[in-house]
């Protein structure tokens, strides 16, 4: 008698556990606090990790970017577009972006994947992308690389004589984290430049909503430099 309810005991323990990861996002409206909690600046490169303020603000500026710099002195930053979620259940989640010209728009999605901490959004609709692959890091995937939760694309062949023989589409995806007991969205800002055979390349983009891989650092090559800083976006459920 002693063991089956023993049985029973951590039949519901399990039970309790899985009602509560199921219950990472609750059906509601969250919106965005519009303040980004910034981590610091790291300049990456082979077998390299540099924090000095002074070292990277001189490697930005010789870029010659026309991009938004860096915080290097603040760990905190403004959002310059709010961001509403309306989740009902995980076949329909609407989020709505406003107060940035660039930025008005409604998406509407699913949430792909649950487990203690994450949460996946995917919108429903595809769109037309450049398609990246794997590898060793590079111009050419680095978008791909930085991001933990990348969003799968998938390729098909049409004539040619469209000026394209393939078109590669993917449903983009960004990634919703529990941190205590808030909700927030995690955001990446890199910059990546490398020189291979004289030939010279940079990329650079900003508030990427996704994950931090750490991964990437794995093939980073001498002549290549990354410079990231990640940040948190909070949502107050309404």
């Amino acid at each position: 008698m002693r063991k089956l309810l023993a049985l029973i005991c951590c039949a519901l323990i399990l039970c309790a556990c899985k009602k509560d990861k199921s219950e990472l996002i609750v059906s509601g409206t969250y919106e965005s606090s519009n303040k980004i909690e910034l981590s610091t600046v790291v300049l990456y490169s082979k077998n390299m990790k540099i924090t000095d303020t002074a070292f990277i603000k001189a490697f930005i500026e010789r870029q010659n970017m026309s991009l938004p710099l860096f915080n290097l002195t603040g760990s905190t930053g403004q959002l310059d577009y709010g961001i509403s979620i309306n989740y009902v259940n995980d076949d329909s989640v609407t989020v709505r972006y406003s107060g940035s010209r660039n930025y008005q728009a409604t998406k509407k999605g699913t949430l792909v994947s649950v487990n203690d901490d994450i949460v996946l959004f995917r919108e429903k609709d595809s769109s037309a992308i450049q398609n990246y692959t794997g590898g060793e890091l590079g111009c050419n995937n680095v978008p791909l690389l930085v991001r933990k939760y990348a969003p799968t694309s998938y390729c098909y062949t049409v004539p040619c004589s469209s000026g394209f023989c393939t078109i590669c589409k993917t449903a983009q995806q960004f990634t919703l984290e529990r941190v205590g007991n808030d909700l927030t969205l995690p955001l990446i800002s890199y910059v990546f430049t490398t020189a291979v055979d004289r030939n010279d390349c940079q990329v650079a983009q900003w508030n990427i909503q996704d994950i931090f891989n750490p991964d990437v650092l794995n093939t980073i090559h001498t002549q290549d430099t990354l410079v990231v800083q990640t940040g948190r976006v909070r949502f107050i459920k309404k």
